[in-house]
């Protein structure tokens, strides 16, 4: 038995964040969501609980302007 093959991706928009599951060998999108915007913290944490209910093995993110990820950072 082979262990299924997930990739995650997330595009990261000002007024949406489409959040969605990939099978790496079939190619077919298995899961799917469309998360509005909010505040950093709230759309965070819907994203963090789609890929906790649709595990991947790993995630590429697309974002329209630069990301900070130092949490100790003013911006």
């Amino acid at each position: 038995m082979t262990e299924n093959k997930y990739v995650g991706s997330i595009e990261a928009g000002g007024t949406k964040f489409i959040v969605a599951v990939q099978d790496v060998d079939s190619g077919k999108i298995i899961a799917q969501d469309r998360i509005s915007t909010q505040d950093p913290k709230k759309t965070l944490e819907q994203s963090a609980a789609f890929f906790k209910e649709n595990p991947v093995n790993a995630l590429g993110i697309g974002t329209f302007g630069p990301i900070d990820i130092n949490e100790n950072s003013r911006t």
